[in-house]
Formats: C-alpha cells, sequence, structure tokens
C-alpha cells in the first residue's frame, strides 16, 4: 500500500504532523495548568480580602453578592445561615466530600462570618481533555487538508521522476535520441535529470562505438577472406599442378625440375604476399583503436630529411623508374617516430611506383611551423571525387580489383592514420597537370 514514493511522502509528512499537534497539545496542557491552579488560588484570595474590606458596610445577605465573580461562588455564613451569592451552583457541605471544586474559608475578623470561595478544581488533566476535545477533531481536519494537498503536491513535484520513467521505457523500446527537458538545472530533481541525460549520452556513445566495431569486425572478417583467398588459390593451384604433372610422369626429370622451381617461386611469392596482407590487415586492426598515439608511435626528435634520404636512396635502388629528390626544407627536426615516419614515406613512394610511368618525384619544403614533403608521379592521377575516398580501407581505383598493380589497399589509410597520430596530415591534392599525376603531401608539425 506504502510502496510508492507518493505514498511514503504523505504517509511520513501526516505522522510527523499528528505527532507534532498531539505533543503541542500536551504541552499546552501541561504548561497551563499549574498556572491555572495558582491563578485559582490569587483570584479566591483577593475575593476574601475583598470580604475583609465590605464586611461592616455590607450586610451578610448582599455580601456574597458584591464578592461574586464569574466562575467562582462564593457562600457567607453567619449564625448558622448560609448567604449564597445569586450565581452560586455549589454546594459548600459538599465541597469537602468530593475532588471537583476548589473552595477556601475565612473568618470575617469583625462580625465573626464565615466567607468561603469555591471554584471548579481545573487540574492539568482537566485542562487537558478540554484542549484535547477541541484540538483532535481540528487537527483531523488539518491532517485531511494536508493528506489532499500532499496528493496534489506531490504529483506535481514527482512529475520529472515520471518523465523519467517514460524516457526510460521509451528507450527501452528503441526509441533513441530523446532527452528529458530540464527547466532549472540547479535543483535537485533537475540535477538529477542532467545526470539522468550525460547517463544516456555516454549510453548511447558507448552502443554506437559498439555498433562500429561489429561492423568493422565485420568488415575485416570479409576484408580478411577477400585479400587472402587469391595468394592462398595462386599457391593451392600451382602446388596441385605440379603433383599432378608429377603423377603424370610424362615430363623429363629436367623438365619436372624447371616445374618444380617455377612453383616454389609462385609458392614464395604468393606466400610473401599474403603475409604482406596479414601485416597489413594487424596494424589496420591497431589504427582502430583511439590510443594509437600512445601505443603504435613512440616519439623522439629525429631530423626527417635524413629520414626521408635514406627511404629514398633504398626505394631508388629496386624501382624500375627514376626517382628525384629536391630538399628545399633541409634540416628539419620534429617529433616523431623513425620508423613509422619511414613507413609513410615508403608507402607514398610504393604507391606512386604502382602507378607513374617514368618519374616519381619528391619535394620537401617548409609552411611555417610545419614541414611538407610532396610526392608526384607521371601516371594516370586521381580523380577528383575519389581523393578522399581511398584513404579508406581496401579501396582501390580499379573497380575491378586488378591484382596487376600489388597492394593490399591498405598502404594510404594505414599512412594517413599514421601522420595524424603523429599531429600530421596526409592529402591527396589536385593532379600535377591536366592529363594525370598524382600528388600527395604529408605534413608534419617541426619541433621548437
Amino acid at each position: 500500500m506504502f510502496r510508492s514514493l507518493r505514498s511514503r511522502v504523505a504517509l511520513t509528512a501526516v505522522i510527523s504532523v499528528a505527532v507534532t499537534s498531539l505533543l503541542v497539545t500536551l504541552s499546552i496542557a501541561l504548561a497551563l495548568g499549574p498556572v491555572s491552579e495558582h491563578n485559582q488560588e490569587l483570584k479566591a484570595r483577593i475575593i476574601l480580602d475583598r470580604a475583609i474590606a465590605l464586611e461592616s458596610k455590607v450586610s451578610p445577605a448582599r455580601l456574597a453578592d458584591r464578592l461574586s465573580e464569574p466562575g467562582f461562588s462564593v457562600v457567607v455564613t453567619q449564625d448558622g445561615n448560609d448567604y449564597p451569592s445569586s450565581n452560586s451552583t455549589v454546594a459548600v457541605k459538599t465541597i469537602d466530600k468530593d475532588n471537583n471544586y476548589y473552595s477556601v474559608s475565612e473568618v470575617l475578623p469583625k462580625t465573626g462570618a464565615t466567607v468561603t470561595v469555591a471554584t471548579l478544581n481545573l487540574s492539568t488533566f482537566d485542562i487537558y481533555g478540554q484542549i484535547l476535545a477541541i484540538g483532535v477533531p481540528t487537527i483531523i481536519v488539518a491532517l485531511i487538508v494536508l493528506v489532499l494537498a500532499l496528493r496534489a503536491v506531490t504529483g506535481v513535484a514527482l512529475r520529472p521522476l515520471n518523465d523519467m520513467t517514460s524516457l526510460a521505457m521509451k528507450i527501452t523500446d528503441g526509441e533513441l535520441g530523446q532527452r528529458l527537458e530540464v527547466e532549472d538545472p540547479n535543483t535537485e530533481l533537475g540535477k538529477t535529470a542532467v545526470a539522468f541525460d550525460k547517463m544516456l549520452d555516454a549510453l548511447e556513445s558507448s552502443l554506437h562505438r559498439a555498433r562500429l566495431a561489429e561492423e568493422r569486425l565485420r568488415q575485416l572478417c570479409a576484408d580478411v577472406a577477400h585479400e587472402l583467398r587469391s595468394p592462398v588459390s595462386s599457391m593451392v593451384a600451382a602446388a596441385d599442378n605440379l603433383m599432378r604433372e608429377v603423377s603424370l610422369g610424362k615430363r623429363t626429370a629436367a623438365a619436372t625440375r624447371t616445374l618444380a622451381e617455377e612453383t616454389a617461386m609462385a609458392v614464395v611469392r604468393d606466400g610473401r604476399r599474403a603475409g604482406r596482407i596479414v601485416g597489413d590487415l594487424t596494424l589496420a586492426a591497431q589504427l582502430d583503436v583511439a590510443e594509437l598515439a600512445e601505443r603504435e608511435v613512440v616519439k623522439q626528435r629525429v631530423d626527417v630529411s635524413r629520414i626521408l634520404q635514406g627511404v629514398v636512396d633504398s626505394f631508388a635502388i629496386g624501382s624500375d623508374y627514376a626517382v628525384t629528390l629536391e630538399d628545399k626544407a633541409g634540416e628539419t627536426w620534429v617529433q616523431a617516430d623513425p620508423e613509422r615516419i619511414q613507413q609513410i614515406l615508403t608507402n607514398l613512394l610504393s604507391n606512386a611506383n604502382r602507378w607513374t610511368d617514368q618519374t616519381i618525384a619528391i619535394q620537401t619544403s617548409r609552411s611555417g611551423k610545419s614541414w611538407l614533403v610532396t610526392v608526384t608521379d607521371d601516371g594516370p592521377g586521381v580523380p577528383a571525387e575519389y581523393r578522399e575516398s581511398i584513404f579508406g580501407r581496401f579501396v582501390r581505383l580499379d573497380t575491378a580489383r586488378d591484382r596487376s598493380r600489388g597492394g593490399s589497399g591498405l598502404g594510404l589509410a594505414i599512412s594517413r592514420a599514421l601522420a595524424e597520430a603523429h599531429g600530421g596530415k596526409l592529402a591527396c591534392l589536385e593532379n600535377a597537370t591536366p592529363s594525370g599525376g598524382a600528388v600527395f603531401r604529408l605534413t608534419l608539425p617541426v619541433a621548437a
């Protein structure tokens, strides 16, 4: 019955008011009891003093009426005769036989008459009963009014909690994105509503990240299967062809040896290709982690011009095309991971090598507090609509996913992520000429 917060608040308030009212009533009775008794004694003493002052001036028959006061009965007794006041309702002879009345007597010094003053005996309990008789009905009426008022007030006061409950049920049913309307964030319920909204933001953000992670995992699995299918199939086909030719026995020993060598070379080539794809996939998975800068990049003060020169020298040896370097920036120190910078530059040169026709041109320069390196080839270039999308994973401009030019489709995605981990940028710029020539630019902040 009293499980709801509204019922508990109302019950607590009613009990508190009832107990407080009873305690106040009792306190008043306890305080007024001794005061009333003292006032009775004082008033009776005053009446007797007046009787002594009037005894020789007023006859006994009229003295009682002269001494009468509201709430007090006066009886004058002389020569065996009683002369009560006109408002007297107290039988003087019964005063001493019960405790319902308070009385006091005095013998007048001149006439010898006895004056008796009597009144109701107002004890503490009598006063308490009178106050209770009036207070209890009043308290009951006040409690009824209080319950009705609390029912209306708590309904308004607890409305934000009802709104939270309704919103939580809507979110449970899948209606995401809704929030509470907080009128005053400085109140207790307002602060609770603000905290509730922040909790919903965090939960929905976590849910969004979880969904993105799930999508990335599914995409990664699909990419792994797609990328590894080709080299694995090639290795299986080469090995199967060798086994079939050997089992047939139609080739000479020299021809069989030649076929075995060709098969081994194909298996090694495709195995290396599969290994490179697995390595790129592993790094691509790591690049999805927000703490890449801490986990994968170990920065130190390095001269990037020397790193670039080493990469270009090593690359030119194995390239079939002309590679030129124009270093306008000269010695430049940055805070970077030398291995990761070398990886970025190698990926850019490898990408240019796959698409160029004759020449790969590298140029460095300084712009403010940034070091810029630009890699340009003379190949077909990158269409404007693809200059941003090519930094996605497994994105190739050859829509048929032709393997003739090599690559896993991860180099540019990895390079951009590593550049951003260093606080830099990697972008594909407008083609060098109207006929083509892809242009990639790496920007890194210079060390102070």
